[in-house]
């Protein structure tokens, strides 16, 4: 297989899905409107609502957060993330397209596979 070349230089494939979002919070809502998936340790996005900032600035489902206003998330406790994301009303995320697992059912709380659905915003 070959390697990627971007300006000259050799690129990992895994990179080149990487992208940023910048979200604000709209000031007649609370929320940026998304929902969050956590498998492993590691953050996805779930769904985003419609019309919401998250959806208007790019957030898809499934999406892989990487970064979160330059902080990583790959060891960020639950708790300092959504603190994170509840305490600002500008979000820079840094995520990665269609790396997460096969779809699975999330209703809410905890299901088989360990993951579970979140709305932080």
């Amino acid at each position: 297989m070959n390697t990627p070349v971007v300006d000259g230089r050799s690129v990992n494939p895994l990179y080149l899905n990487e992208r940023n979002i910048h979200l604000q919070r709209d000031p007649n809502d609370l929320k940026f409107g998304f929902y969050l998936r956590v498998k492993n340790g590691k953050y996805y996005i779930h769904t985003t609502e419609p019309n919401s900032p998250a959806e208007r600035g790019g957030l898809h489902p499934n999406d892989a957060i990487k970064t979160i206003n330059e902080h990583p998330t790959d060891q960020m406790p639950i708790y300092d993330l959504i603190k994170l994301i509840q305490n600002s009303n500008d979000l820079i995320f840094t995520v990665q397209q269609n790396v997460t697992p096969s779809a699975c059912d999330i209703s809410g709380g905890e299901n088989q596979k360990g993951e579970q659905k979140l709305h932080p915003s």
